[in-house]
């Protein structure tokens, strides 16, 4: 669930980050794009490096990587190292996606796989919503900044 709380819960702040940073709207959802582009590359290769160098290692790895990332985009001083600190963060959300699927087919059979990616689709579901109001109440009492400081800490 990581990875879509970090996307949706940011969308609220755009029009913040545009303006504490003097670009346009346009520039500001480069942050989003960043963020995206990242998340889906690196979706194709962490099966490979979770065989490579061990599940927990690329894990602990990645998660580390996300809140570091976090903490960055928090303290971000430029527009250029907050889109960097996002992309970042897209190279590390997308781990537990993959491993969450591994882990599922090496220890789960027929219904229990089932009812397991049930209950993880739902959790995908209920994201959304509650990262949209979670990121919106954040950014209207205490700025765009704190949904990242939020992330470095729910990582």
């Amino acid at each position: 669930m990581l990875g879509p709380f970090a996307t949706d819960s940011y969308l609220p702040a755009l029009p913040a980050v545009a303006r504490q940073f003097a670009v346009s709207a346009e520039r500001a959802q480069m942050t989003l794009s960043a963020y995206l582009f990242c998340y889906a590359i690196m979706a194709l290769f962490y099966g490979m490096l979770f065989d490579s160098f061990g599940r927990r290692r690329v894990m602990l790895g990645a998660v580390s990587m996300f809140a570091l990332a976090s903490v960055g985009a928090a303290c971000a001083p430029t527009f250029a190292a907050l889109l960097a600190f996002r992309a970042l963060q897209g190279l590390s959300a997308g781990s537990g996606m993959v491993i969450g699927q591994a882990i599922m087919r090496d220890t789960m059979a027929g219904a229990a796989v089932q009812r397991t990616l049930a209950n993880i689709m739902l959790m995908f579901a209920l994201a959304p919503a509650v990262a949209l109001v979670l990121g919106g109440q954040l950014n209207a009492t205490f700025g765009w900044r704190a949904i990242f400081a939020l992330l470095a800490v729910f990582h």
